[in-house]
């Protein structure tokens, strides 16, 4: 089950948004799509150095509130092949186990093994 995580930033907030990802990848996200709701931050630069392999950032030339950044970021996902997405805040950190847990749970309900 491949899981996307797909997250609006805004203002200066580059250290919860690192947080929240950190916490996503070491639950077992394995990719991140971020969205860059005209923050006042290098946040492209600073996803691709912390995250290069399993992130991506796209910069939105205003700022679109929740809903437009989701939107965004939504699209940008399934257009990338996203089979799975969490939609988190760039201040909400996964607690450990807890991806794994809704797996599990999902495949349970499902049927699925």
């Amino acid at each position: 089950m491949y899981v996307t995580v797909v997250t609006v930033t805004y203002g200066k907030r580059w250290k919860l948004l690192q947080r929240t990802l950190t916490a996503a990848f070491d639950a077992g996200a394995d990719r991140a799509v971020v969205i860059d709701n005209a923050s006042g931050e290098e946040i492209a630069e600073r996803v691709s150095l912390a995250f290069p392999e399993n992130a991506s950032t796209i910069r939105l030339a205003a700022n679109l509130g929740s809903a437009g950044g989701y939107c965004a970021g939504i699209r940008a996902a399934i257009a990338d092949g996203a089979e799975y997405l969490i939609l988190l805040d760039d201040d909400n950190c996964l607690e450990p186990g807890a991806l794994a847990r809704l797996k599990q749970d999902y495949t349970s309900i499902l049927g699925r093994s």
